[in-house]
């Protein structure tokens, strides 16, 4: 099954940067800065295992899925964190 992904870039004329951050078994990792305004974070899962995005506090229990190769769009303007239960899990970001 092929997925397209349509991304809108934001109006403001911000540039998007790309990054990757691997999240270790059982820790969390914060992905965002509190004192940026994210008009567009888009996350993709690039592992074969769920990883978990929240708050500081954030674990399986009370994170929010992003499955395995799952891409999650969104706009944010608070810390947010990524929690790995399993295994290691390599997490893309682009952010503008």
């Amino acid at each position: 099954m092929k997925t397209t992904i349509v991304i809108n870039v934001p109006a403001s004329g911000r540039k998007l940067y790309n990054r990757n951050v691997v999240i270790p078994t059982g820790a969390r990792v914060k992905i965002t800065d509190e004192s940026k305004k994210y008009e567009m974070l888009i996350l993709r899962n690039n592992s074969d295992s769920v990883v978990f995005i929240g708050d500081q506090n954030v674990d399986s229990q009370n994170g929010f899925p992003v499955l395995p190769k799952e891409v999650f769009v969104l706009n944010v303007y608070q810390e947010l964190y990524a929690y790995a239960e399993d295994n290691d899990v390599d997490l893309r970001i682009m952010e503008g």
